[in-house]
């Protein structure tokens, strides 16, 4: 009889921990929204999950149509919008909201009212991470990172901006604030007593921007793709980072990038007349 109790509160005691695990990894994974939607936290999770993998593990679906990332071609199409409207306040960083993703990348959580409107539709910029070397390529050319700004609207739909990130001899001070705080463990969070602009990302010279539909930069978890696509905006004019910076970056993660995929008879849009400022 004793046996039999003491298994059962041995039961009790493991479902609790792994309850209490279960919760604390999902709180990881997803980013601080004030107010978001159950299909919004899912297609966020998924954006994260789809990003677990290192780069020897991404299988390339050619095959599969709608995929990210891309090389931009020199044949675009032109067209016009004040599109994306673009909300930017400064966040605080004193909320554990840097992230040391798995030794893969720099990831922050964003709080506060930061926004994109695309068509009057409101997506939330849930979090910005990087990718060293760029994921895509803009006409045969990769740039030495990349850096995404997630944004998830309340029915689950994502657009991503997209910045490429030039080495060059000058030091990049947004930049460096991120990379000289990044935890140095594995799956570690980090609070620094600032208050950030996702806005300090953005190129300062040109507004030039490439717009596609298309998927996680990773296959979705079903492996199956993307019915209504990714809204992608990618900015022709890369932002800078040092040598020194990229070397500090280098040491803390790995490479995290997908081989380039087909573009399919996708059509690439430019907006040479967009202004950021």
């Amino acid at each position: 009889m004793k046996k039999v109790f003491g298994l059962a509160l041995a039961m009790i005691v493991f479902y609790g921990c792994s309850k209490e695990n279960s919760s604390s990894n999902r709180s990881k994974l997803q980013a601080p929204i004030n107010t978001i939607s159950t299909k919004a936290e899912l297609a966020l999770l998924n954006f994260d999950l789809s990003h677990s993998s290192k780069k020897s593990g991404f299988p390339n679906l050619g095959d599969l149509s709608g995929q990210t990332p891309i090389d931009i071609p020199k044949e675009t199409k032109n067209f016009e919008s004040k599109d994306p409207v673009i909300h930017y306040e400064r966040f605080s960083l004193n909320n554990n909201n840097i992230e040391n993703h798995k030794g893969e990348y720099l990831k922050v959580f964003v709080t506060g009212e930061n926004y994109i409107t695309i068509r009057g539709k409101r997506y939330d910029l849930a979090q910005f991470h990087f990718h060293r070397d760029s994921e895509h390529a803009l006409r045969g050319k990769r740039y030495a990172m990349e850096v995404h700004l997630v944004h998830v609207s309340t029915d689950g739909k994502i657009a991503v901006l997209g910045m490429f990130i030039q080495e060059t001899r000058r030091e990049n001070e947004k930049l460096g604030i991120l990379i000289n705080n990044s935890p140095l463990v594995y799956n570690g969070l980090q609070s620094i007593p600032f208050n950030y602009n996702p806005f300090d990302l953005l190129p300062k010279t040109s507004g030039k921007y490439y717009s596609y539909n298309g998927s996680l930069t990773t296959p979705n978890l079903d492996f199956a793709p993307n019915p209504d696509g990714l809204s992608w905006i990618v900015f022709d004019s890369p932002i800078h980072i040092s040598a020194n910076q990229l070397t500090k970056y280098s040491d803390l993660f790995g490479e995290n990038v997908r081989v380039l995929q087909p573009l399919a008879g996708r059509t690439v849009w430019s907006n040479p007349e967009y202004r950021i400022r």
